[in-house]
């Protein structure tokens, strides 16, 4: 292993169990711990927007984060790049 002493974390939202020991042992992990949780969260906000009514796509979506969700994190999904 090229840098021993960085921490790694690895992440995915719906491998199972076996898959997840196996990404610990191809990524050469010690000391693992998994974390899970519910899919049904009560913190998490979701929004779906209507591209076609959305003229600058990026544009609207980068004043919607600013506007509220400043200083949070947050994920964005697309259909494509």
């Amino acid at each position: 292993m090229r840098y021993p002493n960085v921490p790694i974390t690895a992440l995915t939202a719906t491998a199972t169990i076996a898959v997840k020991f196996d990404i610990a042992k191809h990524l050469a992990l010690k000391e693992v711990v998994f974390f899970q949780s519910s899919f049904n969260r009560p913190n998490l906000v979701y929004e779906i927007k209507d591209k076609s009514k959305v003229k600058n796509q990026v544009d609207d979506i980068l004043q919607i984060i600013k506007e509220k969700f400043w200083n949070k994190s947050g994920i964005i999904y697309c259909l494509s790049r």
